[in-house]
């Protein structure tokens, strides 16, 4: 009985966190399931408390070791964990490309960004330690924020420009001291499956610390879990890993122009 009231205990306040990640947007949205078939409802009562279940589990093993080992140290069983994740969730990943990234170079990656599943994928996908970045008011979720602290990963205020510039110079200090940083050009989790417009700075940010770009084109993960739907259908994921840009390639170029560019190959990558 009390392990049924501390599951249930559980369940809860992973539906809470999920839920604020999930729904936290400063643009008002209605669900959309007509495009979703009933039968991935019922499948959905069942990947939610798996799904809960790996998190926590996860959670249990990662935040005692994140408080006695370094984050670099953590990378394997990040990525392990991950697929777990993942795979609880019903997400088949396929990963391409991973060979054209050296883990011992300092990049800025980016990817588009599809569901709330994506950093995960990124993790897994990923073949060196990247200190992330992560809108503000994650960091101040249960269990999650504080995965995320110890990690190491830089806020992003995006309603406060001073708070931003702020964390762009601290993105700025990571990447010219040798290590790599992950930004999300978008900003948030599209609402439609198409690609969003990408912003400036964090091009700015590329031409600033002189290091190359490498793109992520991540196909499947809208489909698997929309932001407008509660529901899951299990499909497969690819993560596609392109050729990085290094900077005499984009020497002449804008932050701006830079944007359109990285925009167009990320675009090509996940048709």
């Amino acid at each position: 009985m009390i392990y049924l009231i501390a599951i249930i205990i559980l369940i809860i306040i992973a539906w809470y966190l999920s839920h604020k990640i999930e729904l936290h947007s400063e643009v008002k949205y209605s669900s959309t399931t007509l495009d979703r078939p009933f039968f991935y409802g019922l499948i959905s009562i069942f990947i939610w408390p798996i799904y809960f279940i790996s998190f926590f589990i996860t959670a249990t093993v990662v935040i005692p070791l994140l408080m006695v080992l370094p984050p670099k140290r953590m990378l394997p069983i990040a990525r392990f964990f991950s697929y777990f994740i993942l795979f609880s969730s019903g997400v088949h990943l396929i990963t391409i490309g991973r060979e054209k990234v050296n883990p011992d170079e300092t990049y800025l990656w980016i990817f588009n960004h599809q569901s709330f599943l994506d950093s995960f994928i990124f993790v897994a996908v990923a073949n060196q330690f990247v200190v992330t970045t992560g809108a503000a008011y994650q960091f101040k979720l249960p269990i999650w924020g504080f995965i995320m602290k110890r990690w190491g990963a830089i806020p992003i205020e995006r309603n406060n420009i001073r708070q931003a510039y702020r964390s762009f110079q601290k993105a700025k200090d990571v990447l010219l001291n040798g290590s790599s940083i992950q930004i999300l050009p978008e900003g948030k989790r599209t609402l439609d499956g198409k690609l969003g417009k990408f912003k400036n700075g964090p091009f700015r940010l590329a031409i600033d610390a002189n290091v190359p770009i490498v793109p992520i084109g991540i196909k499947g993960a809208y489909e698997i879990k929309k932001r407008t739907d509660w529901r899951f259908r299990p499909g497969r994921v690819t993560a596609t890993i392109g050729n990085p840009i290094h900077p005499q390639e984009y020497a002449e170029m804008s932050a701006k122009e830079l944007s359109i560019y990285m925009r167009d190959i990320i675009k090509k990558m996940i048709k």
